[in-house]
């Protein structure tokens, strides 16, 4: 049961018991003590409107508060009023939740510093107040065969696009299965963009793989389309529901079998097909016979994966893995071989920057100190996204620090020093602040080398805004791979302030909304007024800013 199912399932309780919340009141904000000018805080009385941004209807029964502020919180009434009593002055942060529906903090999922709510000015005029629930959206339909009998029992999956550090990802969104009439829906979608798409199946569910019965259905995507690639997009707005039929003939599937090595006896070894949205389905292998089967497999080119794990650390530990790739044409694919490799384990050095120390206590505070640092797979596929952490290794007297059981893969190096800078980031002779890591089975490669620096660039400016307030975020992109792009909300004056920044080239830029904005990928934001800019060592800059006004997508 998903955390959507709970919150629903709160509500229908909450709609029972809110005639005796609604005749305590809304849960008061406790006075505080005095303001830092010695002069007691006033308190007023913060009151508005819950509505939905689709159809401007209030909205009944919407629960209001301010995060981490447990005392500043209330509920709608029938009219999508809702009133907090005795809210100090200044600046609050409000949000609003139900079931069916999704705030502006959700819809921002994947943006930087998007905030955790809406800030509101509480004061006198704090009567007012209004925040917008955006309702889901849902896709359902019917998938029938070439005889227009209803399939049953047919997994159903959605996909879409989720923003990561300026980037647009695919993402699973959502499934269903199809019922006794061959419908689906698919509930709790953000607007945007989905494709659709089905799992392969046999026609005859209770028929052994090689019974000889091999007829089924194979993976499409809406509305027939062989891969993602050729299918249509399902364009989805908040609060509609998009109809997606479709019609799958059945076809004559296959099957892949053959061996694995490299796994211990006994090992439990899970080999399937990694398809092209990122999921694995097969089986384990057969404990008689040593072998797997895959079925059913349809005609085409497939990545079939072999991975298993094993407890410890180090050496041989670890998972293991393997792929290879099987073409399937008009039969079945016997005696397949899949070498399995153990992951390897990849040193990382942190040299800190000097502070009056010498080299050996500085080597000391390395092992026990350094800012974040990750290997991110470059991988495109949903599922093949990957991020390993660095791990610490204690059983020698001189801690050090590895990256654990790294697959087979491109990898980037990603750091986060707040305060800090890199000045460089190597493998050997691979530079890894603009360049990738390549990992190969079974080797080994150099140690990953961090030099972190004190030499740091300072970066700070102006933002100007003729058609409104000032409000919205400066965005920095580093166009090293190594350094993930900055956000940081403009502050009241129209300035902004960053420090801490390693040397190298930028794109800088203003906006309002980042939403639905694949911000590091300069395709993307030809339209926005941007700059590129290079720092050097302790160089501080000043760039003024042109703030561009965009909706959220």
């Amino acid at each position: 049961m998903t955390r959507r199912w709970y919150i629903r399932h709160f509500w229908v309780l909450l709609a029972a018991v809110y005639p005796c919340l609604a005749q305590i009141g809304p849960l008061a904000n406790a006075p505080g003590g005095q303001t830092p000018g010695g002069q007691p805080p006033q308190f007023f009385d913060l009151m508005g409107t819950v509505y939905n941004s689709v159809t401007n209807a209030p909205i009944a029964h919407a629960m209001v508060q301010a995060p981490g502020q447990p005392n500043v919180a209330a509920f709608t009434g029938p009219d999508g009023r809702f009133e907090i009593q005795h809210v100090a002055a200044g600046s609050v942060m409000l949000n609003a939740e139900k079931p069916g529906y999704f705030s502006a903090q959700e819809l921002s999922q994947g943006v930087p510093m998007a905030g955790q709510g809406t800030t509101f000015t509480v004061g006198e005029d704090s009567r007012d107040v209004r925040l917008k629930l955006v309702p889901e959206a849902h896709i359902e339909g019917h998938i029938i065969n070439s005889d227009n009998e209803p399939i049953s029992g047919l997994q159903v999956f959605v996909m879409g696009e989720q923003i990561v550090e300026g980037w647009k990802r695919p993402m699973f969104m959502g499934s269903a299965s199809t019922n006794a009439a061959g419908h689906f829906r698919v509930d709790g979608l953000k607007p945007g963009h989905y494709f659709l798409h089905t799992g392969s199946r046999q026609m005859f569910q209770s028929a052994p793989p090689d019974s000889g019965v091999n007829i089924g259905y194979a993976e499409r995507f809406y509305p027939a389309a062989p891969d993602q690639a050729s299918a249509q997009p399902l364009d989805v707005r908040a609060g509609e529901t998009v109809e997606a039929d479709m019609q799958l003939p059945p076809e004559r599937f296959h099957q892949i079998s053959g061996t694995v090595v490299g796994a211990s006896a006994g090992e439990n070894v899970f080999v399937g097909i990694s398809t092209e949205w990122g999921g694995i389905t097969g089986s384990g292998l057969d404990p008689k016979t040593g072998r797997f089967k895959i079925s059913p497999v349809f005609p085409g080119v497939w990545k079939v994966v072999a991975q298993a794990g094993r407890g410890g650390r180090g050496g041989a530990a670890g998972s293991v893995y393997g792929e290879q790739e099987v073409r399937v044409t008009g039969s079945d694919v016997n005696d397949v071989q899949i070498e399995m490799h153990p992951g390897v384990n990849i040193p990382l050095l942190v040299d800190m920057p000097p502070s009056g120390q010498n080299q050996a206590q500085n080597q000391a505070t390395s092992a026990n100190w350094m800012p974040p640092i990750q290997l991110a797979s470059i991988d495109q596929g949903a599922s093949q996204q990957m991020v390993v952490g660095p791990e610490i290794d204690n059983s020698t007297s001189q801690p050090s620090r590895f990256f654990h059981n790294v697959r087979p893969g491109s990898y980037r190096v990603r750091l986060w020093a707040q305060g800090m800078c890199a000045d460089s980031v190597t493998s050997g002779n691979t530079d890894l602040v603009h360049g990738t890591l390549n990992v190969q089975a079974g080797i080994t490669p150099q140690p990953i080398h961090v030099v972190m620096g004190a030499a740091c660039a300072k970066l700070s400016g102006t933002v100007s805004d003729n058609d409104g307030d000032g409000k919205g975020m400066v965005v920095l992109v580093p166009l090293s791979a190594a350094s993930a792009p900055l956000i940081l909300n403009i502050m009241p004056n129209k300035s902004f302030a960053m420090q801490g920044l390693s040397p190298g080239d930028y794109r800088i830029f203003a906006v309002t909304d980042l939403t639905g904005l694949e911000y590091a990928n300069p395709q993307a934001i030809l339209t926005i007024p941007n700059k590129e800019i290079h720092l050097d060592p302790n160089q501080t800059t000043q760039v003024d800013l042109e703030l561009h006004h965009r909706e959220a997508q």
